[in-house]
């Protein structure tokens, strides 16, 4: 019998996806869910994207399904005709496994349906963590009569998407658009009990000059899991579960729009363990999750994502992305992630 522990990575990225929309009941806010076949949403055209899909670990973000790369390495979602005044686009993505091959999305626009424009840069999904939805929101006020799509580029590894939402723009509206960016490299998720840094926030406006005095409100969608303390910079972790963290600029009447841009965080109360020997007396092939913490644990084996680990009297395998150590090495410390046996 072998013993595993799947290491958690605490790696999240902002990424950037435009999706297809079907025409909605409200006629200003096209929307996908996904819930159908791609051929449903009459109003896009999906190449190498494929709807109503499930994962056993990725949980839908509304509904019971969601969209995805189909385990091609390129693909993209793009509307049959222009749209006349694109407002806010909204949507979620999530991935399917751990694995890191640099990937990105764009979102494009064009005029013509052949000459595309990226808008802002181009969004890394290659670090975020699996099973966890990032919502993105982005203002594409400032374009008017364009074909709005989302090109994909990077692994065959599934990345996810889900709840696409675009609300047309008031085309009185002439202030300036807005663009917050949250730095990347943030938490995504945390124990039970700490706090953890609210991210660095920039706010630009549409030429990418950066807004100095720009003023950014942060909000919790459950308070129960975890709550802001603005004067610290801090997020409380309350209680396991999730949460969407939002960070929001108002914009002013005359100048500027408002944009905002938001993250799941992820609260989980860690079983503790201090031997290898006490976990192997409650391990099972279900998954638990764990806070193991270790001194002078002797590094025996390594081979990419495989470390394996002896503390004197048993031997353990840990999983998960590379952690940098070769065999002989002696550590301490601790690491969280998921326990369980597999044969």
């Amino acid at each position: 019998m072998k013993y595993k522990l799947l290491r958690f990575s605490l790696l999240s990225v902002l990424v950037m996806f435009f999706g297809g929309l079907a025409q909605a009941e409200n006629p200003e806010t096209l929307t996908i869910d996904f819930e159908n076949d791609a051929s449903t949403y009459a109003s896009w055209t999906f190449t190498n994207i494929k709807a109503k899909c499930t994962n056993s670990n990725v949980t839908a973000h509304g509904g019971s399904y969601f969209g995805n790369t189909d385990g091609k390495a390129s693909g993209s979602i793009v509307t049959k005709e222009t749209v006349s005044n694109p407002g806010v686009l909204t949507f979620y993505v999530s991935k399917e496994s751990t694995n890191t091959t640099a990937s990105t999305w764009y979102v494009k626009v064009s005029s013509d349906g052949e000459t595309w424009n990226v808008v802002g840069d181009g969004q890394s999904a290659s670090s975020m963590a699996r099973g966890t939805w990032v919502e993105v929101s982005k203002d594409l006020s400032s374009y008017s009569n364009v074909y709005v799509g989302i090109f994909y580029d990077g692994t065959t590894a599934k990345r996810d998407i889900d709840d696409i939402t675009l609300a047309m723009a008031d085309a009185s509206d002439t202030r300036a658009t807005t663009t917050l960016t949250l730095a990347q490299g943030y938490a995504t998720t945390g124990e039970v009990g700490g706090r953890i840094a609210l991210p660095r926030v920039t706010v630009t406006d549409a030429n990418g000059s950066v807004l100095e005095n720009a003023t950014v409100t942060w909000e919790s969608s459950n308070t129960e899991v975890a709550t802001i303390n603005a004067v610290e910079n801090t997020i409380s972790l309350v209680a396991a579960g999730k949460t969407t963290i939002t960070a929001s600029y108002a914009g002013d009447e005359t100048n500027y729009k408002s944009s905002k841009a938001s993250f799941t965080l992820t609260v989980k109360e860690y079983v503790a363990y201090t031997t290898i020997a006490s976990m192997l007396e409650n391990i099972t092939a279900t998954k638990t999750d764990v806070k193991y913490t270790f001194n002078n644990l002797l590094v025996t084996y390594v081979n990419g994502s495989y470390t394996y680990v002896n503390d004197g009297q048993n031997n353990m395998l840990l999983y998960g992305t590379e952690l940098g150590l070769k065999a002989g090495d002696i550590i301490r410390g601790s690491i969280c992630g998921q326990l369980y046996k597999y044969n």
